[in-house]
């Protein structure tokens, strides 16, 4: 491993290891450090919650120091569902309930 500490430096800005709480589940993700492992140019998540306050919660936080893509509103499938890219370029999209 000590043999490698200089090609690891170039990684100081990547994330190891992250858990993401989301009620009972947990989502794990890291980036990537394999330089021949494909990588992916976005990815996008989408939360289903369990109530409107926890909607509002949820787009207020993945929106902070992040951009808003679409403002929480009623859509024809569902409540309400919102649109959010957060700080780090990851897109979310939250919905509650069906109509």
């Amino acid at each position: 491993m000590l043999d490698r500490i200089d090609e690891l430096k170039n990684f100081k800005d990547k994330v190891g290891h992250v858990q993401l709480r989301i009620g009972e589940s947990s989502i794990f993700l890291s980036d990537i450090i394999d330089e021949n492992t494909c990588i992916c140019n976005q990815v996008h998540f989408v939360i289903e919650t369990s109530s409107i306050k926890e909607l509002k919660m949820v787009f207020q936080k993945l929106s902070l120091n992040g951009t808003i893509l679409h403002e929480i509103k009623e859509l024809f499938w569902c409540q309400l569902s919102g649109f959010v890219k957060d700080q780090y370029g990851v897109s979310w999209s939250q919905y509650h309930g069906p109509k």
